[in-house]
């Protein structure tokens, strides 16, 4: 197994690259497996954040992103958006980034009432 990553953290924004490869053998065979990620961190204020990660391995042929929004608009509220999609890249004529093969829109909203 190789494992690699870096993390930089400048200003309120994170950045992160990670690599990992696993050799792996058992009774059927041998095969070699790879996995690249890229995170980002942008904190805007204490109350307003967001997440961009990206992530491609080759035993799926996939590329896939999270985007993530965080708001704070009171103590014990929160809103998050996430958006998930993921590509295939195993093409020939290269990733149709116009249509992905899926894609997912979610929302949380937890509200505080005080009285």
């Amino acid at each position: 197994m190789f494992h690699g990553s870096f993390t930089a953290d400048v200003a309120g924004v994170q950045r992160g690259f990670g690599f990992e490869q696993h050799n792996v053998r058992i009774a059927a065979g041998r095969f070699i497996a790879r996995s690249h990620r890229l995170r980002l961190d942008v904190a805007a204020s204490p109350r307003l954040s967001g997440t961009l990660f990206v992530q491609h391995d080759n035993a799926s042929e996939q590329l896939r992103l999270n985007v993530r929004f965080h708001w704070i608009p009171s103590l014990g509220s929160d809103l998050y958006v996430v958006w998930n999609s993921g590509w295939p890249t195993l093409l020939g004529a290269g990733i149709p980034w116009g249509r992905p093969q899926r894609g997912q829109l979610t929302g949380k909203l937890v509200y505080y009432f005080r009285h």
